[in-house]
């Protein structure tokens, strides 16, 4: 039996976590330790993960020397590495770095800060990134119960945890409780940034997934129409995100069983990501694997074989012959062979 294999990219949470304010206490090296955090800071923003943990140790050890273990300098530090550590996948450091500046915040700042209900965030997006929801969902109830209640409940920070508490919600299975924070933070968005805000792609694909799960296709099908709408016009019609969200709207002309929509938004999809990334980044690989088992269900035995061949090699060198995508695209291929007459 063919065994789809879409891998319809979930949409990245609306912001990653944030850094953190600095408090106005000056200890002795706070010039050096100022010029140490913002070159952290940059370093992050490139993506030069490495060296951005390299300056991070060094600003840390600084702060540490210069203000003490609890100073405010100290706790920006902390969560700005962890940060990093986060992003380059050492995620025991990154607890670690996280629950330090948490403790700090709450001793210093007290409970009820908005700096405080910031570190509170930042470790329930480390956990999300986990796959620990359990442990998320608490921290980020209690992170939006602070911020509306100190910034009001119409604050760009309470559409940010709305937005990644829903996302959270919706991986764990709920559904309902997701789609109404999300379309709180939505309104919330709206009203401050305007109808087309570049960040509120995000929120709307997810929620056009519930939608479309509930099998409302209409409202997926809108949902999913104004976050490329969106892209497009932030971003332009080649961008890689706008081929993201033509990749997962397909799912709903899927689900219509209309092949001919979804494969020419796969097809529109497939030729963004072979131009902007390459015919063998894995992006590419997936969204052609989708096309293939589209025109598999159409008959075209051919083209599907001919697709899943090209997809084949690009899984396999990427990420080697027995990992699991490797396995199950394989077995599509072997299905597809064995099932030609």
């Amino acid at each position: 039996m063919i065994r789809a294999y879409r891998s319809l990219a979930v949409s990245a949470l609306l912001l990653i976590a944030t850094t953190l304010p600095l408090r106005a206490q000056t200890p002795p090296a706070a010039e050096d330790w100022a010029e140490l955090n913002r070159r952290t800071i940059a370093l992050y923003g490139q993506g030069r993960y490495d060296e951005a943990a390299a300056a991070g140790r060094t600003a840390l050890d600084a702060a540490e020397r210069a203000g003490g273990p609890e100073h405010a300098d100290t706790s920006s530090s902390l969560n700005n590495l962890a940060l990093v550590q986060q992003a380059r996948g050492d995620y025991a450091d990154a607890e670690r770095l996280y629950l330090r500046a948490l403790a700090n915040y709450e001793k210093t700042l007290g409970a009820n800060d908005p700096t405080t209900a910031g570190a509170l965030a930042n470790l329930a997006f480390l956990y999300d990134q986990r796959g620990e929801y359990g442990k998320a969902e608490p921290l980020y109830r209690r992170a939006l119960k602070i911020q509306t209640e100190t910034l009001g409940p119409n604050a760009a920070a309470v559409a940010v945890t709305c937005h990644n508490l829903a996302e959270s919600l919706r991986k764990a299975g709920w559904d309902e409780d997701a789609e109404r924070l999300f379309r709180r933070g939505i309104a919330i968005d709206e009203a401050l940034y305007g109808p087309m805000r570049l960040e509120l792609a995000y929120p709307l694909s997810s929620l056009a997934e519930i939608r479309l799960a509930a099998r409302d296709y209409a409202q997926a099908e809108d949902l999913y129409t104004r976050a490329t709408k969106i892209r497009e016009a932030a971003l332009g019609a080649d961008h890689p995100l706008v081929a993201l969200t033509l990749n997962n709207a397909s799912a709903v002309p899927h689900a219509r069983g209309d092949w001919a929509g979804a494969e020419a938004l796969l097809r529109r999809a497939l030729a963004i990501r072979e131009k902007a990334l390459g015919p063998e980044h894995l992006d590419t690989a997936y969204t052609m694997n989708n096309v293939a088992m589209l025109r598999l269900a159409q008959g075209d035995r051919d083209g599907a074989e001919a697709l899943l061949a090209r997809v084949l090699t690009t899984v396999e060198r990427a990420r080697g012959a027995e990992h699991p995508e490797t396995a199950a695209i394989r077995k599509n291929l072997d299905a597809v062979r064995n099932r030609k007459p």
